[in-house]
């Protein structure tokens, strides 16, 4: 069964201070540029359990 959950905020990968990177390459740098993450990559901030989804939820998320 799916969790609803309120959203405490969205930040793009951009907007995140170059300090709080959480993957580091060797020097400490910015992200390795193959390591898969983009600029505009959204970060959802979850916010607190609001009740019990339904079902239809997981249907709807795959497509059908």
């Amino acid at each position: 069964m799916p969790f609803e959950y309120s959203i405490d905020g969205l930040a793009s990968r951009s907007d995140l201070p170059k300090d709080e990177d959480d993957e580091e390459d060797e020097d400490g740098d910015e992200p390795k540029a193959d390591d898969g993450t983009k600029p505009n990559d959204v970060f959802i901030c979850e916010g607190t359990q609001v009740r019990y989804g339904v079902k239809a939820a997981w249907v709807a998320a795959r497509g059908g």
